[in-house]
């Protein structure tokens, strides 16, 4: 749930792009989107996950979570995709939009705990409130404890997260394709949430 925000977002600015440049999107463009708007986690958390583990420290501290690095790479990638796709632009400039949001995603203004912009050059932490601020040795919480805390119950973060995911992928689906889809998708997520604010918790109670 906690990559659900991100990949709305994807989803949504994919089909903006797609509706602003005349590009015919389908659904597997509006999902290649959702999953660019969260590559950097998936690059990190997945692995760790599928191998059975357990996140542990700072992520953002990782090389994936470093934009100076990530965003020059991204854009080559969606380069080397266009001319592969002849379609001029549009994945360099899809595929570096979602990345550099969810680094601003991880900002402390939208609930994030930080990004060294400036890294290599600066390990600290950058923000619209904060300059400079040294990232901590070990995040306030562990990852299993933060998802326990913050969504497997209704609170600030979860229906910010949510409600703000199911409007962006809804309007995503819109522009594609009509109102059908984007409301029973809409349905489905508050469905999903309510299951895991509910029974899911109970479960790890």
């Amino acid at each position: 749930m906690a990559a659900f925000m991100d990949f709305g977002v994807g989803v949504l600015i994919t089909a903006v792009g797609g509706y602003l440049f005349g590009v015919e999107l389908h659904l597997l463009h509006l999902c290649i989107g959702g999953f660019l708007a969260f590559l950097p986690d998936l690059l990190d958390v997945a692995p760790v996950l599928l191998a059975g583990g357990e996140p542990v420290g700072d992520h953002h501290q990782t090389i994936v979570h470093r934009p100076l690095v990530m965003l020059p790479l991204v854009v080559l990638s969606g380069w080397i995709a266009d001319q592969y796709l002849g379609s001029s632009f549009f994945w360099t400039l899809i595929a570096s939009t979602c990345v550099f949001y969810h680094y601003v995603h991880d900002m402390p203004e939208f609930g994030g705990g930080g990004i060294a912009w400036l890294w290599p050059f600066s390990s600290k932490y950058w923000s619209f409130r904060y300059s400079g601020v040294e990232p901590s040795a070990s995040p306030p919480m562990e990852h299993a404890e933060w998802i326990h805390t913050h969504w497997y119950r209704p609170t600030a973060v979860s229906i910010r997260e949510t409600g703000i995911g199911t409007i962006t992928l809804g309007a995503g689906v819109l522009l594609v394709y009509d109102a059908a889809p984007a409301f029973v998708l809409g349905a489905v997520t508050i469905a999903g949430a309510i299951f895991v604010w509910t029974f899911a918790r109970a479960v790890h109670e």
